[in-house]
């Protein structure tokens, strides 16, 4: 649209024109609005007429008021509004901000799964290598036992050829012929054994039987063991052969019958029935039991630090097995030597108590 020399000379209007100017060149407006055929063509005019009409002095602000007036009258409010082209490009550029946001929420979401699948990818693998280092914890506690058993099966086998170099040598005492190696096989659980020691330490609560090779027969044995920690420890005499599960009591059916048991309480028990009468056990006490499989009939004493207890069982198998039991976390007990005597050093006490293996 070209522009007329009325709204050429108002856009280019600068504030140092006289005030009679701009009233003149707006009359001429303001004439051709009322004349004009085509009002539109004067609807670039309407941006400054708002400015003078807010800025100028009182004339000027109501003659751009009075040529506002007709140009409303005759439906001219806003030239981008009527103004086709402008329509369009306006909707162009609602419909490219409506794209752009379309393909922002898309690559929003995109990157959301991407981070989604990387978490789960994380995930997965945290739990891999959670799994895989349990797997070599458990891995390395087996091969900790396995070794713990290689120990105590090197340890007898030492033990043995010792012992086949010549005649047992005479120790401490003068009852004593001779010691008997050592070896304790079990299945594994919650305790852990000190290296080149038969020193057994419960790692978590629950029924631990530790029976101790060799059988012994035809002969006086006296086993010795020390209670480091104790909390419910006990010791006793079983039947050569006698399995008895982690997880199991010795003193309940059918273990009860094949054993014998001497608390820590200073209770004493075989096959359900029990005496009471011996000095309880404590933590650093050296526990001894002596069997004499010679006598008849065949009997089995316990010592508390040297000291002879009252309450002794008879009537044992012909061939049994010294045995310790652990429960509580942290009990703890040390088999320090099984010796073969001369002869016995139980003796018989005045205030003896009898209880038979039946």
């Amino acid at each position: 649209m070209k522009k007329s020399p009325s709204t050429s000379s108002l856009t280019d209007l600068k504030e140092s024109e006289p005030t009679f100017v701009k009233l003149r060149l707006l009359s001429v407006i303001l004439k051709l609005a009322e004349k004009i055929e085509n009002p539109a063509d004067l609807q670039i005019l309407i941006p400054i007429l708002e400015e003078i009409k807010k800025t100028g002095e009182k004339e000027l602000s109501k003659k751009a008021q009075s040529i506002l007036g007709c140009l409303q009258q005759a439906g001219i409010t806003n030239p981008s509004l009527n103004d086709p082209n402008e329509k369009d490009k306006k909707i162009r550029l609602l419909e490219e901000t409506i794209r752009r946001q379309e393909q922002q929420i898309l690559r929003l979401n995109g990157e959301n799964g991407r981070l989604i699948k990387e978490n789960q990818k994380d995930h997965e693998e945290k739990s891999r290598r959670n799994a895989e280092s349990e797997r070599k914890d458990e891995q390395n506690k087996q091969q900790d036992e396995q070794q713990a058993l290689q120990i105590t099966e090197l340890e007898w086998q030492l033990a043995i050829n010792q012992s086949k170099n010549g005649p047992f040598v005479q120790i401490e005492r003068e009852t004593i012929i001779g010691e008997m190696p050592i070896s304790i096989t079990v299945q594994p659980g919650s305790y852990t054994k000190k290296i080149n020691e038969f020193t057994y330490t419960s790692t978590e609560k629950g029924f631990k039987t530790f029976p101790l090779s060799p059988d012994v027969s035809q002969g006086i044995y006296k086993c010795e063991m020390k209670f480091n920690k104790q909390g419910d420890n006990h010791v006793g005499i079983m039947k050569s052969g006698l399995d008895i599960p982690f997880g199991k009591f010795p003193g309940f059916s059918p273990y009860s019958k094949d054993n014998a048991i001497f608390y820590y309480s200073g209770y004493t028990q075989q096959n359900s029935v029990g005496l009471q009468g011996n000095q309880q056990m404590k933590d650093g006490d050296q526990i001894s039991l002596e069997v004499n499989l010679l006598a008849t009939p065949r009997t089995a004493h316990l010592f508390i630090n040297s000291l002879q207890q009252p309450v002794f069982v008879s009537g044992l198998p012909k061939s049994v097995q010294f045995w310790f039991f652990l429960n509580n976390k942290e009990d703890s007990i040390s088999v320090l030597s099984i010796r073969l005597l001369n002869t016995p050093t139980a003796e018989k006490l005045s205030n003896k108590k009898e209880l038979k293996w039946e």
